[in-house]
Protein backbone atom coordinates (compact mmCIF):
# COMPACT_ATOMS: atom_id res chain seq x y z
CA UNK A 1 0.00 0.00 0.00
CA UNK A 2 1.11 3.57 -0.68
CA UNK A 3 0.80 6.12 2.04
CA UNK A 4 -2.23 8.55 1.74
CA UNK A 5 -3.03 12.19 3.75
CA UNK A 6 -6.48 12.17 5.29
CA UNK A 7 -7.68 15.72 4.37
CA UNK A 8 -9.90 15.26 8.21
CA UNK A 9 -7.58 15.35 10.28
CA UNK A 10 -3.32 15.47 8.56
CA UNK A 11 -2.69 11.82 9.79
CA UNK A 12 -0.71 9.98 7.13
CA UNK A 13 -1.50 6.45 7.04
CA UNK A 14 -1.34 3.55 4.84
CA UNK A 15 -5.04 3.26 5.87
CA UNK A 16 -7.34 0.27 6.55
CA UNK A 17 -9.94 -1.63 5.19
CA UNK A 18 -13.67 -0.95 6.08
CA UNK A 19 -15.27 -3.29 8.05
CA UNK A 20 -14.92 -5.54 11.26
CA UNK A 21 -11.65 -8.60 11.18
CA UNK A 22 -13.97 -10.02 14.36
CA UNK A 23 -16.77 -10.56 12.02
CA UNK A 24 -15.00 -12.29 9.41
CA UNK A 25 -13.47 -14.78 12.24
CA UNK A 26 -17.27 -15.40 13.38
CA UNK A 27 -18.15 -15.92 9.97
CA UNK A 28 -15.28 -18.19 9.22
CA UNK A 29 -16.68 -20.50 12.23
CA UNK A 30 -20.57 -19.97 11.89
CA UNK A 31 -20.40 -20.35 7.69
CA UNK A 32 -17.38 -20.34 5.92
CA UNK A 33 -18.60 -19.41 2.40
CA UNK A 34 -20.19 -16.28 4.07
CA UNK A 35 -16.88 -15.28 5.17
CA UNK A 36 -14.83 -15.22 2.72
CA UNK A 37 -17.58 -13.33 0.50
CA UNK A 38 -17.54 -10.80 3.71
CA UNK A 39 -13.30 -10.58 3.39
CA UNK A 40 -13.28 -10.51 -0.30
CA UNK A 41 -16.09 -7.25 -0.17
CA UNK A 42 -14.54 -5.94 2.35
CA UNK A 43 -11.00 -5.72 0.94
CA UNK A 44 -12.21 -5.00 -2.52
CA UNK A 45 -14.03 -2.11 -1.79
CA UNK A 46 -11.80 0.91 -2.64
CA UNK A 47 -12.10 2.81 0.02
CA UNK A 48 -9.71 2.55 2.96
CA UNK A 49 -10.39 5.16 5.96
CA UNK A 50 -7.89 6.76 8.40
CA UNK A 51 -6.24 4.63 11.13
CA UNK A 52 -6.76 8.09 13.66
CA UNK A 53 -9.96 9.55 12.62
CA UNK A 54 -11.82 6.50 10.78
CA UNK A 55 -12.75 8.99 8.16
CA UNK A 56 -13.27 7.98 4.24
CA UNK A 57 -10.93 11.01 3.33
CA UNK A 58 -7.63 9.73 1.97
CA UNK A 59 -6.02 10.54 -0.66
CA UNK A 60 -2.67 10.08 -2.41
CA UNK A 61 0.00 11.62 -0.81
CA UNK A 62 1.78 12.57 -4.09
CA UNK A 63 -1.37 14.35 -5.04
CA UNK A 64 -1.20 18.41 -5.77
CA UNK A 65 -3.57 18.55 -2.62
CA UNK A 66 -1.70 16.37 -0.14
CA UNK A 67 1.30 18.46 -1.30
CA UNK A 68 -0.27 22.18 -0.62
CA UNK A 69 -1.88 20.65 2.47
CA UNK A 70 1.32 19.28 3.59
CA UNK A 71 3.02 22.94 2.72
CA UNK A 72 0.33 24.74 4.31
CA UNK A 73 0.85 22.63 7.60
CA UNK A 74 4.57 22.54 7.80
CA UNK A 75 4.73 26.51 7.47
Amino acid sequence: MTMKLCTQCGHTTEGKHKGSFAITLILLIVFFPAALIYDHTRQKAGKSICTKCNKESLIPLDSPVAKKFLEQTNT
